[in-house]
């Protein structure tokens, strides 16, 4: 999808995911979009919602942001770090990061 070439843009498209799977009030998106986050902030209050519940995350193209050093690093972020959710991923040709993963025999 061309409007998540930019890690900003998939916090905040999973951040308005998450606020329309949940009924607790929060507006996870304009929490997100807080100049006085950083993006390790952002991540990590995206992380903390998704491991509260189970949720499927769908990611198609990768190949496509391979070369988005932010956004790899963000994936490779969610393999570590996610506990309940579950990401599928599809491309191409396999990411540096998965690779990288499997040698480590995390994936």
């Amino acid at each position: 999808h061309s409007g998540l070439l930019s890690l900003n843009n998939i916090l905040i498209t999973l951040a308005q995911f998450i606020g329309n799977q949940i009924d607790d009030g929060d507006n996870l998106a304009f929490t997100l979009k807080s100049p006085k986050l950083s993006e390790e902030q952002r991540i990590a209050i995206i992380i903390k919602h998704l491991n509260q519940n189970r949720y499927y995350l769908f990611f198609d193209s990768v190949h496509l942001i391979e070369k988005n050093s932010n956004i790899e690093s963000f994936f490779s972020i969610l393999k570590q770090k996610l506990t309940q959710s579950i990401i599928f991923i599809s491309s191409r040709a396999n990411p540096a990061y998965v690779n990288q993963l499997m040698k480590q025999k995390k994936f």
